[in-house]
């Protein structure tokens, strides 16, 4: 609903990543590029695996819909991935956001992920209608950990309803 807009409008591309995560693989298979596939945004400390597609790996969550089809159809496609605890990455995952509408709670949230959290926020987009405020924001993260974090500290900020990570 939300998040294919939001992917257009700010340019999220499917299969782009900036990061080099061939360290995910077996040593066998690290020749091949390999990208985090936007549909699932996976993160470290995420459980992945990986899909050979176009001569490519994609680097997959494990409950991604798209790994579990091709999981059940196509396990010739499927290579082990881990990530590696002595390497740190970046990566872009998104988190959806309902309020009540009240005045602060923007500078609220962006204050908690940017000041205190100390993460960089690639978009943010937010709208309110009849009281209720949804938005999205994409963040540059690097733990599973640290995210479901962030994630329990918005949701302690009154008037927040729901946090979910996309």
């Amino acid at each position: 609903m939300f998040l294919n807009p939001f992917k257009s409008l700010f340019g999220i591309k499917e299969g782009k990543n900036e990061n080099n995560l061939e360290h995910l693989l077996p040593l066998d298979q690290q020749n091949l590029p390999t990208v985090a596939a936007t549909c699932c945004n996976p993160i470290p400390g995420d459980s992945v695996i990986g899909i050979i597609e176009d001569s490519k790996v994609m680097v997959h969550r494990t409950n991604c819909n798209h790994a579990i089809n091709t999981m059940a159809n196509h396990e010739n496609k499927i290579i082990q991935a881990k990530w590696q605890p002595n390497k740190q990455v970046e990566l872009l995952t998104g988190l959806t956001i309902t309020t009540m509408d009240r005045v602060g709670i923007l500078q609220e949230i962006t204050n908690l992920i940017s000041e205190e959290f100390r993460i960089n926020m690639r978009a943010f987009t937010f709208e309110s209608i009849d009281g209720i405020g949804r938005g999205m924001v994409m963040l540059y993260i690097n733990s599973v950990e640290k995210l479901n974090t962030l994630i329990e500290r918005l949701k302690s900020i009154g008037g927040i309803k729901d946090v979910r990570r996309i």
